[in-house]
């Protein structure tokens, strides 16, 4: 018969041995993202397809913005519905598998 302590002591082992495989994975597919930032005024606002277009220096660009975005005026939290055309915004965001502008975070000004 085995000891509550040799059971819990074979669950740890057989515990470790596959934790770090999945926690490498996790890993390594964060180190794919590359986090950008992009300062520009709205252009233009897609409410059905929760997108916007930002025009900057470089050029205008379209973002996809996500349910889980976070997005501020000034100190405060906003829903996307509360962004306006010519508002300073900047935007920080990654790109997805398909070349998309995923936003992560809006700051408006004012």
């Amino acid at each position: 018969m085995r000891s509550p302590l040799g059971i819990i002591l074979a669950l740890i082992c057989a515990c470790s041995v596959f934790l770090p495989s999945t926690s490498f994975a996790t890993q390594r597919a964060s180190l794919n993202v590359v986090l950008r930032t992009f300062y520009g005024a709205v252009k233009e606002i897609d409410s059905e397809k929760s997108a916007l277009l930002l025009e900057t220096d470089e050029g205008d660009f379209e973002f996809l913005v996500p349910p889980q975005a976070r997005i501020f005026r000034g100190a405060d939290r906003v829903p996307f519905s509360d962004i306006q055309k010519e508002d300073e915004a900047t935007i920080k965001y990654y790109e997805d598998e398909q070349g998309r502008k995923l936003v992560l975070s809006i700051v408006l000004e004012g």
